[in-house]
């Protein structure tokens, strides 16, 4: 959901940074970037914040964080160029598709319910049904069973390199969407079969002879 659907890492960024501020904790942006992407609110807080906290603690700071991420975004939210198409494309053709994300219910409805794609999505999973986050492929895996398809049927649509390593443990194949990293890093990226700066110039169709090949 979080840089495929719309490109709002930036955002996310944004409200991580001030409530760390607020906390008077300074983060490494490269390790925040390369290191948080695709986990649960409450590992990322748990990795920069250690065990300053409990889990209740930070369950609240994880709900603090996203409503100020939701009052940001608010005005900025549309889905990522050439998705809608993309998306009334693959549900022409009868693909199953799945949201798999680390965002919690409030954030999956905010984006879902306020760009009216839910219903595309004949499984959508979040940060409540996984025990780990990415890049622990928990999600991928999950989400594959919801629709009914083997792993190796199964194609992920991925920003982060903790997403695309939580594909590549989960036996799929990757297409990355470069809104936080170059199309020329994800291009070499071994697990990367195909990087694209949006969904423009993707057409679901080549999926459909792919999903059978091993």
């Amino acid at each position: 959901m979080d840089g495929v659907i719309v490109d709002n890492m930036r955002t996310h960024e944004t409200a991580w940074l001030e409530l760390f501020a607020d906390l008077g904790v300074k983060i490494d942006l490269n390790a925040f970037h390369h290191k948080t992407a695709g986990m649960k609110a409450t590992e990322v807080l748990r990795y920069f914040l250690g065990n300053r906290f409990s889990e209740a603690e930070l369950a609240q700071l994880s709900a603090q964080k996203e409503f100020l991420y939701r009052v940001l975004f608010r005005k900025k939210l549309k889905a990522t160029k050439g998705l809608p198409r993309f998306l009334k494309a693959t549900h022409a053709l009868k693909i199953p598709m799945a949201l798999a994300t680390g965002g919690g219910k409030a954030n999956i409805d905010f984006i879902l319910d306020g760009l009216d794609i839910r219903k595309y999505f004949q499984a959508v999973l979040g940060a409540d049904d996984v025990k780990q986050g990415k890049p622990n492929p928990e999600i991928y895996l999950k989400s594959a069973d919801a629709l009914g398809l083997a792993p190796e049927q199964c194609f992920v649509f991925e920003d982060s390199l903790p997403g695309i390593e939580a594909a590549r443990r989960a036996g799929m194949r990757v297409i990355g969407i470069a809104t936080t990293h170059p199309v020329a890093f994800l291009r070499r990226i071994p697990s990367v079969m195909v990087a694209a700066k949006n969904f423009e110039r993707l057409s679901p169709k080549p999926f459909l002879s792919l999903r059978t090949e091993t």
